[in-house]
């Protein structure tokens, strides 16, 4: 009976002491899975890493190189300043001219 029980899974005592088989279920074999074939599924993972990890310095390197002048780039930003308007120039843009209201003045 115990050669039994050991096939069916293993046995444990609970806290009430009563003696309890709880099974173990095999593992399936599916055809055709990395464990068919002995490949390491890893390995695509691995290969996928380094490449984004290539890619990620390249993009870097690539942007490290685009970096402008500081002096030229101020200057660039002085002349893009100029083509906008203060606050005040679209202010004077916009008003509307009003003049006093005539008092009319009521004869009888």
């Amino acid at each position: 009976m115990a050669a039994l029980s050991q096939a069916r899974g293993y046995t444990e005592e609970d806290s009430a002491g009563q003696s309890n088989i709880f099974a173990v279920e095999p593992k399936q074999y599916v055809a055709g899975s990395s464990r068919d074939t002995g490949e390491n599924s890893n390995n695509a993972a691995l290969v996928a890493g380094a490449v984004g990890v290539g890619i990620l310095a390249v993009g870097l390197l690539a942007l490290r190189g685009t970096q402008p002048n500081s002096a030229v780039a101020v200057q660039e930003l002085r002349k893009e300043a100029s083509n906008y308007r203060t606050l005040r120039q679209y202010k004077d843009q916009f008003a509307v001219a009003t003049a006093a209201p005539e008092v009319a003045s009521f004869q009888s």
